[in-house]
């Protein structure tokens, strides 16, 4: 149970972001455990010790709350590759995207808030449209670095857009197979989390260079 105290910590100023941080992580644990079906008002409020009020506050309604906390999920992901990718080498980059997206699966801090997110996505438009501008734009910075890539070693521009797309696109089925299945075999393949994004950023590399 998350205690009501939670909300009230810090300084006066910083009060409503405490609360609807308390009520962000009991939506996440709450759905989580529950689905979106049986996720009721009243339970959040048993959880946290706030009021009706308190969510309304924050809120307009249930589905407003859902959408919110799971296209906020997408942002903070893709806001986390975007800052460790900068300046870096293109296969580094491949790497550090990869890993970061990965740590959505495989940290139980994160996992919560990266199933709610997948889950709503296509169903909720406002999700989904998060996710999709958020991960275009990291798209867009791997496909420039990786057309300079091309052209210092002399090839020629223009397929590394494509697979770019294609690479990324299969990143989240590869990693909810692997992290949120059941597969042993998979996973004892698959290798440690250090080695899974190595190696991933290798093949990325060469998809692009050979393409």
């Amino acid at each position: 149970m998350i205690k009501a105290s939670e909300a009230k910590s810090g300084k006066r100023g910083r009060k409503g972001q405490a609360t609807r941080e308390v009520l962000d992580k009991a939506i996440l644990q709450l759905v989580n455990e529950r689905g979106f079906m049986n996720f009721r008002l009243q339970d959040l409020c048993d959880s946290t010790g706030l009021t009706i009020g308190a969510f309304y506050f924050h809120y307009k309604n249930k589905d407003h709350a859902l959408e919110s906390v799971a296209a906020q999920a997408a942002g903070e992901l893709f806001a986390t590759i975007a800052s460790d990718i900068e300046a870096q080498p293109l296969e580094e980059e491949f790497r550090l995207t990869i890993r970061d997206y990965q740590r959505g699966y495989s940290d139980p801090r994160l996992r919560e808030q990266t199933r709610m997110m997948r889950s709503m996505i296509p169903a909720n438009a406002m999700v989904t449209e998060t996710y999709f501008a958020a991960r275009g734009k990291i798209i867009k910075k791997l496909v420039e670095n990786a057309a300079a890539e091309r052209k210092s070693k002399g090839l020629r521009s223009g397929p590394e857009r494509a697979v770019v797309e294609y690479l990324f696109s299969g990143l989240a089925d590869f990693m909810e197979m692997l992290y949120l299945g059941n597969d042993r075999e998979l996973k004892r393949s698959a290798g440690n989390d250090r080695k899974i994004a190595q190696r991933l950023a290798r093949l990325w590399y060469r998809a692009v260079m050979e393409a």
